[in-house]
């Protein structure tokens, strides 16, 4: 799911509500969230844990508690952080992109 809006239109905030909806009726799904600033992860911090989401920040879980929870965490951390993560596991995961700039192909 694609979401383009102005900022300041409730995106974060539907995603966390709706994501958390989900995986409160389907246990086994986990959230990741990756963002491409520190400053992004913060907000979202706090956005989707006033939701309910609670993740755990990449910066300060260990790699057992990424792998049980939540987790946010920068895209250029992916690969030092998230080493846990098999591709076996990742269809267990909702993956939210913020922040993501491309080209329109026209």
């Amino acid at each position: 799911i694609a979401i383009d809006s102005t900022a300041g239109t409730g995106k974060t905030t539907s995603t966390a509500k709706y994501s958390k909806h989900y995986i409160d009726t389907n246990p086994h799904i986990k959230f990741l969230s990756l963002v491409n600033l520190v400053k992004l992860n913060e907000q979202q911090l706090e956005t989707f844990n006033e939701q309910g989401l609670n993740l755990v920040n990449y910066q300060e879980a260990s790699s057992v508690e990424m792998k049980n929870n939540n987790i946010i965490c920068c895209l250029n951390s992916i690969h030092s952080k998230l080493t846990w993560l098999t591709e076996t596991e990742l269809p267990n995961y909702i993956v939210y992109i913020d922040e993501f700039n491309y080209k329109k192909i026209i």
